[in-house]
């Protein structure tokens, strides 16, 4: 289309797509989509799975634009959310690397903004999380801050609550549950909760 002959950068493209335009999102697609596999299919050894977890992030991208960064640095932007999703696809989260990949932290070659981006996108799940353990009723929200924030086992906190010890339990289970469907709804794919030892 000539109206888009003007954006010639990806980050151009990004922009308009935040912006809800459908077309740049589909240079965009067609741009970053060998680039991506290329770099994917370095560390995860099944080239579908890996396809279909571009898709997913294009779509996924595409559904969530209104709520997405406009100011990261779009390549390591784009690795990190791929990793992500393909790492939702992985049974129990096994990360099948090919020898010669690196390891299974996030890592952009050369890429001095790959902190930052790993930082930003874990001050975004510190908030999601934060803000759905809140949206738990009363018992269950303290069981889980008792939980995962103190780090107290089951015992100590039916010690501390007087609640029986297969209702802690069933507490755990439920809320983890819960708050993993909504993560995985928001499109992040960070196991929900781990427990803090003290």
């Amino acid at each position: 289309m000539e109206s888009h002959s003007h954006l010639t950068s990806d980050q151009q493209l990004w922009n308009a797509l935040l912006d809800g335009d459908s077309h740049a999102w589909g240079i965009l697609y067609r741009r970053q989509y060998r680039p991506l596999r290329s770099w994917a299919l370095r560390r995860f050894s099944d080239p579908s799975m890996v396809e279909d977890a571009l898709q997913d992030l294009f779509l996924w991208i595409w559904q969530h634009r209104q709520n997405l960064n406009r100011n990261a640095p779009l390549a390591p932007y784009l690795k990190f959310s791929l990793r992500n999703q393909i790492l939702k696809l992985l049974p129990g989260n096994h990360v099948p690397l090919n020898s010669d990949a690196d390891t299974y932290e996030f890592s952009v070659e050369g890429c001095p903004e790959s902190q930052w981006i790993e930082k930003e996108s874990e001050g975004y799940w510190q908030h999601f999380a934060h803000k759905s353990v809140s949206s738990l009723p009363k018992r269950k929200r303290q069981v889980m801050e008792m939980r995962y924030h103190d780090g107290y086992s089951i015992e100590e906190i039916c010690e501390k609550t007087g609640l029986r010890y297969q209702s802690v339990v069933n507490a755990v289970q439920l809320s983890v549950t819960q708050l993993r469907e909504q993560a995985q709804l928001a499109g992040y794919n960070y196991q929900v909760f781990r427990r803090k030892s003290r």
